[in-house]
């Protein structure tokens, strides 16, 4: 490659005026010097005028350098002074041999080299080495033939040498400039990314003090009246419950700092009675040796989520309670009617089957009020010694009727007795949600099957081990993932005539912890599910049940 591209010859085009006179200036003052410590000792003054001369053609050269308009004019417009030079060095040389000037050709020839790539500099060699041998193929001038051999090729050799360094040096020029442009563009698009989303992103330094942040935290904090606060760190924060404040140290900003990574920490900015913002929050801590450590905070706005279901908890557990007294008051008349002594029995037969469907609309209320409870409202759980295989077995007879409407079998191999300290009650129920659901989302035909067993618990405790596995529809990996959520129903069943209020599995689950036991469903889609509880046959210590 000749010389540099385009983009080079811009940045050169800029830099060449400022090298082009230190480069002079230097050559100008050692000529001058040179030949000022030649002529001290040379008795010929015909020689020391027009020594004089030339030295002065190259000050007047330096001083018409100073006045040019360099920058105005084309890049090569400055090439033709290095050559010049050359001529001059090579006639002061000739004018006074005493001062053997030949050496500083050095300064133009690695000058055009560095300045102007390969082709100039080679022609700088050549016009150099033609200078220095002419006078002694000549014969009009007295010169060491060996530095006349020599000058010539170490002027090559360095020539090549300077414009291989320039070469790489131009290109580890570009490569940064490059790389300073990619990282710019990156800077500006993530500045972009970063204000068009809806998230709040924002750094603070290790005082707390905000350091940066994207559009959507800037506008939400003067919403909130924030953008006066000087110290983020020590704004007022509480618990996912609303009420109770959050310690400093628990705070997703001091946890970060202490070097912990931070996801998902819910908080409630804002005191009670005023307006107040939800935050799901995630750190990061950032450090760099020599530069200041950073905390990364990036937070979703939950406030209008959890106010929604806060809103449908409100609502169903109202309704819930309103309903149960109307559906308690019709069970009792249904019962009275049953008790007839002339009722006939096609009657009684339809009064049987008001009395079940009665029952399962108290037991979804109970799911609804039980589901929907203040998260400061707890039941405490009654332990009594009980037969779980007589739990069980109950629990199965139940739901026979059920089971043979759908033409399902359910076989039980249950043995016992297995006796159990724990809540009788809330354990039966439990058992029937799963039993209920293995019934409801089976097929026509299928098959259900009971079985209970002994094992240990994870921590080595004798337990029991209930199983209730199906044939029915199963579920896709995606659709257990959210299975014990409340409220939940997969999506296969939402379009079916199928009913259910999605808490069953839920308050299972509630339910089996309260006991410190465990649950776990295995389901295959279009294949059946297995639901596993591991009960421990002694409890630790008191536990409460918490619905929330």
């Amino acid at each position: 490659m000749d010389g540099p591209g385009p983009a080079a010859d811009s940045r050169e085009t800029r830099r060449e005026p400022t090298a082009h006179l230190i480069y002079r200036a230097v050559l100008t003052s050692a000529v001058i010097l040179s030949t000022i410590l030649a002529e001290i000792a040379e008795t010929d003054q015909t020689m020391v005028r027009s020594a004089a001369i030339l030295v002065g053609a190259f000050g007047a050269i330096y001083l018409a350098s100073l006045l040019v308009p360099w920058r105005s004019l084309p890049r090569g417009a400055v090439v033709p002074l290095g050559f010049v030079d050359l001529a001059l060095i090579a006639a002061v040389n000739h004018v006074t041999p005493a001062t053997d000037l030949d050496p500083l050709m050095f300064f133009p020839v690695i000058w055009l080299a560095w300045s102007f790539g390969r082709t100039v500099g080679a022609a700088g060699v050549v016009v150099a080495t033609a200078l220095v041998v002419w006078p002694h193929i000549d014969g009009d001038h007295e010169t060491s033939t060996t530095g006349s051999i020599v000058l010539p090729i170490v002027l090559a050799g360095a020539a090549i040498g300077i414009h291989r360094i320039h070469e790489r040096a131009r290109r580890q020029d570009a490569e940064l400039r490059t790389a300073l442009q990619r990282a710019r563009l990156e800077e500006r698009m993530t500045m972009a990314t970063l204000d068009a989303v809806t998230v709040f992103v924002l750094t603070l330094d290790t005082d707390g003090r905000l350091v940066s942040a994207n559009r959507q935290t800037r506008t939400r904090m003067a919403d909130y009246d924030l953008s006066n606060v000087a110290l983020l760190a020590d704004l007022q924060v509480y618990r996912d419950d609303r009420r109770t404040p959050m310690p400093h140290a628990e705070r997703p900003y001091a946890r970060t700092l202490a070097g912990e990574e931070v996801d998902d920490v819910l908080i409630w900015l804002g005191d009670p009675g005023e307006p107040r913002m939800a935050l799901r929050v995630s750190g990061r801590r950032i450090t760099e040796p020599g530069l200041p450590t950073r905390i990364l905070l990036v937070a979703r706005d939950v406030t209008d989520k959890l106010n929604a279901i806060q809103a449908r908890d409100d609502l169903v557990a109202s309704v819930s309670h309103e309903l149960r007294t109307p559906i308690t008051s019709v069970l009792g008349y249904v019962e009275l009617a049953r008790e007839d002594p002339e009722l006939p029995p096609s009657v009684g037969t339809m009064l049987d089957v008001a009395v079940r469907n009665i029952d399962r609309m108290l037991e979804m209320v109970d799911d609804f009020i039980g589901a929907h409870r203040e998260d400061d409202e707890r039941f405490t759980l009654v332990h009594a010694q009980w037969d779980l295989a007589q739990l069980v077995t109950d629990s199965v007879e139940a739901f026979s009727p059920a089971a043979l409407d759908q033409a399902i079998t359910v076989t039980s191999s249950v043995q016992g007795p297995l006796m159990i300290e724990a809540d009788g009650f809330r354990l039966r129920h439990a058992v029937d949600n799963l039993l209920s659901n293995a019934i409801k989302y089976n097929v026509l035909g299928g098959r259900v099957d009971v079985t209970m067993s002994q094992g240990i618990t994870t921590d080595g405790r004798p337990a029991a081990v209930v199983e209730v596995s199906d044939t029915g529809r199963g579920m896709t990996p995606e659709e257990q993932r959210g299975l014990f959520r409340r409220f939940y129903r997969a999506e296969s069943v939402r379009g079916t005539s199928i009913h259910g209020s999605g808490l069953g599995l839920h308050i299972a689950r509630m339910v089996v912890q309260a006991h410190d036991g465990t649950i776990d469903v295995s389901s295959v889609a279009s294949e059946g599910t297995i639901v596993t509880i591991v009960l421990p046959l002694q409890r630790r210590t008191e536990r409460v049940l918490r619905i929330s």
